[in-house]
């Protein structure tokens, strides 16, 4: 079990830490037409240009996605806190090409250990789950409740 606890959400010090493997399986989009161009490019700077998440045991980092298989991208997180409601920002280039005008964060097809990541913040396009200490995935959390 990892034990370094730099990577804590909202300064929430963990008592445990586990790894954990994101995945993403991105619905392919053409590129849109000429028109839409201008507001691609935007979605594309408002997101960085690459397809990522922002997890919020990263307070805030914007971590790049390795595509491991077409419209598959996945990340291997080694300091996950165990028992409390973590959240994560999922930015997606073919979003940017669905929704130009949009700022292209996803909420379907994002799993943790396999686990379909289904609860989404309220007034948010932001996914939280649980991880408990053996790996298993909480979505939506036990309780219901989140922890700010």
């Amino acid at each position: 079990m990892a034990t370094d606890c730099n990577e804590s959400p909202r300064g929430v010090q963990p008592t445990q830490i586990v790894t954990a493997e994101f995945r993403l399986r991105s619905q392919s989009a053409s590129i849109p037409p000429a028109g839409s161009q201008r507001a691609f490019q935007d979605c594309l700077t408002r997101m960085k240009s690459e397809t990522n998440v922002v997890p919020s045991w990263r307070n805030g980092a914007v971590v790049p996605l390795t595509e491991s298989a077409p419209n598959v991208f996945t990340m291997q997180f080694n300091a996950i806190p165990v028992d409390i409601a973590n959240t994560m920002t999922v930015r997606d280039v073919n979003e940017c090409r669905r929704n130009p005008d949009g700022d292209a964060s996803v909420v379907t097809g994002v799993t943790i250990n396999g686990t379909f990541i289904q609860r989404v913040v309220p007034g948010t396009r932001t996914l939280t789950f649980v991880l408990e200490a053996d790996g298993t995935v909480l979505s939506p959390p036990d309780d219901g409740k989140l922890t700010q």
